[in-house]
């Protein structure tokens, strides 16, 4: 029994890295593609020019990027997965 949880554990730790390197690219993607990320999620019309700003303050685009990935991550494990 000892051997079989020793594999279980293993394997359940080795999935969780997976997991986290998966959220880890997700997340560094969009931020390391060129642009402005508050720019890709707003429509190019008049009636929508403060909608950038908003964005960037909703998603914390201005914040450094260990604070952008804290979010990410409680946002992620809440279930705030965005539109």
């Amino acid at each position: 029994m000892g051997k079989l949880l020793r594999i279980v554990v293993r394997r359940t730790i080795n999935a969780l890295i997976t997991i986290l390197g998966i959220i880890s690219l997700n997340f560094l993607l969009v931020r390391l593609m060129p642009g402005d990320p508050a720019l890709s999620l707003t429509p190019r019309l008049p009636q929508y020019e403060g909608l950038a700003e908003y964005n960037r303050a909703l998603f914390g685009f201005g914040k450094p990027l260990h604070e952008q990935f804290i979010i990410y991550l409680t946002r992620l494990f809440t279930g705030d997965w965005g539109i």
